[in-house]
């Protein structure tokens, strides 16, 4: 299945407000100043402005896709947006995460969300009905001692004992388990 890459639709708000819809999608995975340009350039071309002979200024944006749970609005600044596309694409985070990180902790400087999601996000997994199955097979992958380095007749005991501390780290709200669905589990250190 293919990501599809970040997108924002950018409307003149004086031909939206003339009743004329002008306006572009403008991929978002890019550098503010860039989309600052073709949001330029489209406002050049207002039909509205061109018209009456003065400038369109105003824009809003309309439409948004590639951007998964996290939210989109209106008047968001443009820098935002390429800070979420950025994180979506360049540094690869699933969406869920980033937005949970936007939902959560909402007053975090857009320079420190990179930093502040590649310091807690612990990774993904596939195919678990339960949040402690997906907690259960992140300690198995380094916390707890691999399988085939036990003796046989212990071996089937691991993913108990993987079970029973996974109960205590989300008891304890250690990790914090985000389902996106279809089995699917993003998990992050609540302490980082």
């Amino acid at each position: 299945m293919s990501k599809t890459t970040p997108r924002i639709y950018v409307a003149s708000l004086s031909d939206y407000n003339a009743g004329i819809l002008h306006g572009v999608w403008i991929d978002a995975d890019q550098n503010a100043d860039s989309i600052h340009e073709e949001i330029e350039e489209m406002l050049s071309k207002s039909p509205t402005a061109l018209e009456y002979g003065e400038k369109a200024e105003e824009f809003a944006i309309h439409d948004y896709e590639g951007f998964g749970p996290v939210e989109i609005h209106e008047h968001d600044s443009i820098e935002r947006v390429a800070t979420i596309a950025d994180l979506l694409t360049n540094h690869e985070f699933p969406a869920p995460v980033v937005a949970y990180y936007l939902q959560n902790y909402p007053d975090t400087p857009l320079d420190d969300l990179t930093h502040e999601i590649d310091t807690a996000y612990l990774g993904t997994y596939h195919e678990h009905f339960e949040a402690v199955d997906a907690v259960a097979e992140y300690l198995t992958e380094g916390e707890i001692v691999k399988e085939n380095e036990l003796p046989e007749k212990y071996r089937k005991h691991v993913w108990l004992i993987a079970k029973a501390e996974a109960e205590e780290e989300l008891n304890s709200g250690s990790i914090t388990p985000i389902y996106e669905g279809r089995g699917t589990w993003h998990l992050v250190d609540a302490a980082a």
